[in-house]
C-alpha cells in the first residue's frame, strides 16, 4: 500500500499469485495487471490466471484477459475463447486483443473472431479485426 493507504501493484510473483486467490477484487484486478506488466517472463503464472478468468468481477476477467495475451501462452487460448462472448464489452475487447497477440488460430478462433468483428461495439470490432489481421500475418 501506498502512504495514501490506496493498493498499488504487487511487485513479486508470489505476491501477484496469492493476490489472484484474495476475496478484494481490487488485488485481484492488480495481481492480473502486474502479470501481464511482466509478459512472458511471468508464463507460471498461466494456470493461477486462467482459474480467475470466469471471476465475478468484470474489471478482473478483463485485466485477466489481458495479461493472458501479454503473457502469450497458447494454452490460453481456449479460455480467452469463451471470454468473447462474455456480456461485458471491456472483456470482450481484451479477449479479443489479447488473442491477436498470442496469435494461435485453432479451432473456432479466427470463425468467434469474424462474428466480433461485426457487433455493435466500434473499439470491440476493431479488436477483433486487429486480431484478425494478426492471425493472417502471424510473424
Amino acid at each position: 500500500m501506498s502512504e495514501t493507504g490506496a493498493l498499488e501493484e504487487p511487485q513479486d510473483l508470489s505476491t501477484a499469485l496469492a493476490w489472484l486467490q484474495s476475496d478484494d477484487a481490487r488485488k485481484r484486478t492488480l495481481a492480473a495487471k502486474a502479470l501481464g506488466h511482466q509478459g512472458a517472463d511471468v508464463a507460471s503464472a498461466v494456470p493461477a490466471l486462467l482459474l480467475v478468468i470466469e471471476d465475478a468481477d468484470p474489471m478482473v476477467r478483463s485485466m485477466v484477459a489481458s495479461a493472458l495475451g501479454k503473457i502469450g501462452r497458447p494454452d490460453a487460448v481456449p479460455a480467452l475463447l469463451a471470454r468473447l462472448a462474455d456480456p461485458v464489452v471491456p472483456v470482450r475487447f481484451w479477449s479479443a486483443e489479447a488473442l491477436g497477440r498470442i496469435r494461435v488460430a485453432g479451432p473456432g478462433v479466427r470463425e468467434a473472431l469474424e462474428r466480433l468483428a461485426r457487433e455493435d461495439e466500434a473499439h470491440v470490432r476493431a479488436a477483433a479485426a486487429r486480431a484478425l489481421a494478426r492471425l493472417r500475418d502471424p510473424g
